[in-house]
């Protein structure tokens, strides 16, 4: 047994078996009935925690429960009520009730509320939120960082909120600033003329880094060029590097020629080369390439070789196929090549991951994929390359894409491969009920190879059954092991659920040893249990020793975890989000994912800059407590040499 998992009895207070029972509910997305009977009688400890999983889980069908305790005698349940239906689809109607009747409710909870519709709200509560911008202190701030998590959410009609916000712009008040200058920089509307100077004093006297570097992104577009060219001249020579990251962003073309970033390509700041690199790669001027190629031949750094090939974007199969080149360069020159066939080649017979995968990443977003491309690659020994496969089979005709997808169904062992596979062929027999034959022998065999499955990949193989006629598979629900054995190198076991919350809570910080420093982590238990406990127990057993960061974003973040390290890897398993309202500030630890909820497993990030998008997007476990110099001075392709866990005695 892992050394997480011995209980301390010390530590274990009153609430604990109930506490534990709450965590497990949530971590196996229970029904919210079930949560919601853990609520009664429980103190306020346990009532947040009941509220808090109810809201995890993201059903519609929780806001009942949740709607129950809006009257709750303490606030911090409150809070957790309107912070829950925030993170509830379907929960705006309430949390705009409850706005009506705030009289006499803490600030605490109206900012609660106000945040809840910025991410559930639409463009009806616009109005609500400039208006509540108006108020003092945490609800000020609130409603500016709903207005800007709207706009994150595609709502229309914010750029009535641009002039509002801009009146906000307090640099006394470095919070209310900060929040207004980010909710400019998502909300992407011009700004009125008349209020530019308002932006530009702001820019010049922002409390901080984060918030000019957002103003600089808000109001770039809307200056004159004089003026652009003045800012580009200062801000390149006399700004803190979030902002020189922000002003190269923001270039547009006739702001500064190739050969001008030329001259940003040989900084020592990696975070300036990466976002030159990526400015001079968006200029349309021909003597891009000439700067690009130069600064190739003279950097010898491939993963600093593979950025400039793809910000040169042009296909070279001579560049692809030469052995003598890294592998990380010979990836980049294939994600560019235009020929669809060498890309499934290389998808289908290269021996390095990293090569497979920019081939089929490349090949999924070509336009309308042949069969024999598709039917290739769903031949494919890399699961991956087939579950990618199995995706874009959806974009074939019914007639054709379905029986493709069923055949390969037939053999299909890997479950992610498997649930793509399912997903496709439920939409494509849903578009067309003629794409499968009636009663199809082939079908059946298919059916009957269905041994186990998640309840959503049963549920569309239930459906394509009822649709020709045929009994459902005969296969059970894929619980969730005992254990998890991670693939490749040494077994390591790692359990599926830790024993209980008390022992997770013994866990404090990690530190992270890199070939380029070393910094500290310290961990947050007590929001993000089963993030932290899988993170400590992947530590203990060296997975995360000799993996790179694969993805470092200036100004962004900074990420690593893949086994493959290209970023599509995982463990072999995957952890529901475990939200929370802890803003992502510069140096958060954040659980990566898919595009998909609750595909969270080995992948992590740290934020580089405040991120405040990223809350109750991603499951945020920890902070960077030490050394986050060394996080931002961090150059893609970093190895971790080690990981050590820490607790408490």
């Amino acid at each position: 047994m892992s050394p997480w998992l011995a209980v301390s009895v010390a530590l274990a207070g009153p609430g604990a078996p109930t506490l534990d029972r709450i965590a497990r509910l949530e971590w196996d997305r229970q029904d919210p009935v079930q949560l919601r009977t853990q609520i009664v009688g429980g103190d306020a400890e346990t009532r947040v925690a009941a509220v808090r999983a109810l809201g995890r889980l993201r059903s519609p069908d929780a806001i009942d429960s949740l709607v129950a305790w809006m009257d709750d005698p303490e606030p911090k349940v409150r809070r957790a009520v309107a912070e829950s239906l925030g993170w509830t689809p379907g929960g705006a109607e309430r949390l705009r009730f409850w706005w009506l009747r705030r009289e006499g409710e803490s600030p605490e909870v109206v900012a609660a509320i106000l945040v809840g519709l910025g991410r559930q709200g639409d463009a009806r509560d616009v109005q609500s939120l400039i208006a509540a911008m108006r108020e003092r202190g945490v609800v000020g701030v609130a409603a500016a960082r709903a207005l800007g998590t709207l706009s994150s959410h595609g709502v229309n009609g914010l750029e009535v909120a641009v002039e509002p916000l801009i009146d906000h712009l307090d640099p006394l008040d470095a919070d209310r600033f900060d929040t207004v200058a980010w909710a400019l920089a998502r909300i992407r509307k011009p700004i009125p003329e008349r209020a530019v100077p308002a932006v530009l004093r702001a820019l010049d006297s922002g409390p901080s880094p984060e918030a000019r570097a957002w103003l600089v992104k808000a109001v770039w577009a809307t200056l004159p060029e004089p003026e652009r060219t003045d800012r580009f001249l200062v801000g390149m020579t006399d700004a803190p590097r979030l902002v020189q990251v922000a002003v190269l962003g923001a270039l547009l073309p006739e702001d500064a020629e190739p050969f001008v970033l030329a001259g940003f390509l040989a900084d020592r700041d990696p975070w300036i080369r990466y976002a030159a690199i990526d400015a001079v790669g968006r200029h349309p001027d021909p003597s891009r390439e000439e700067v690009l190629r130069t600064h190739l031949a003279r950097t010898d750094d491939p993963w600093e070789q593979a950025r400039v090939v793809m910000a040169l974007g042009v296909s070279d199969p001579a560049a692809a196929a030469d052995p003598a080149l890294p592998v990380l360069v010979r990836a980049a020159w294939v994600q560019e090549l235009a020929d669809p066939g060498l890309l499934v080649k290389y998808a289908t017979e290269s021996p390095e991951p990293a090569v497979r995968t920019a081939a089929v990443g490349a090949w999924a977003e070509r336009e309308g994929p042949a069969a024999a491309e598709v039917t290739a690659l769903l031949a494919a020994s890399d699961a991956l390359v087939r579950q990618v496969a199995f995706d874009r089979a959806g974009t074939l005709a019914p007639k054709v894409g379905a029986p493709l997808v069923r055949d390969a169904l037939r053999t299909e062992q890997d479950a992610e491969a498997r649930a793509q596979g399912w997903a496709t062929l439920d939409t494509l027999f849903a578009a067309d009920k003629r794409s499968l034959p009636s009663r199809d022998p082939k079908t059946r065999a298919t059916l009957a190879a269905l041994s186990t499955g998640d309840p959503v990949t049963l549920e569309r193989a239930a459906r394509v059954a009822k649709g020709l006629g045929l009994p459902p598979a005969a296969a059970t629900t894929q619980t969730v092991p005992a254990t998890w054995t991670i693939p490749g190198g040494e077994p390591l076991e790692v359990a599926s659920r830790p024993e209980s919350l008390t022992s997770v809570r013994q866990i404090r910080s990690a530190r992270v040893t890199t070939d380029q420093g070393e910094f500290i982590l310290g961990l947050d238990p007590f929001r993000a249990p089963l993030a932290v406990a899988t993170f400590a127990a992947l530590a203990e057993g060296d997975y995360f020793d000799g993996l790179v960061f694969h993805r470092v974003v200036p100004g962004f973040v900074a990420q690593t975890g893949c086994p493959r390290g290209d970023g599509w890897g995982g463990p072999g398993f995957t952890l529901p989000d475990e939200d929370s309202e802890v803003l992502f500030e510069v140096g958060s630890l954040g659980m990566a994912r898919e595009d998909r909820r609750d595909t969270g497993g080995s992948q992590w990030f740290v934020t580089t800059s405040d991120q405040p998008h990223l809350t109750s997007e991603y499951t945020r476990f920890g902070q960077v407590v030490q050394g986050l110099y060394v996080v931002q001075a961090l150059r893609q392709g970093a190895v971790i040499e080690d990981v050590v866990i820490e607790r408490v005695p």
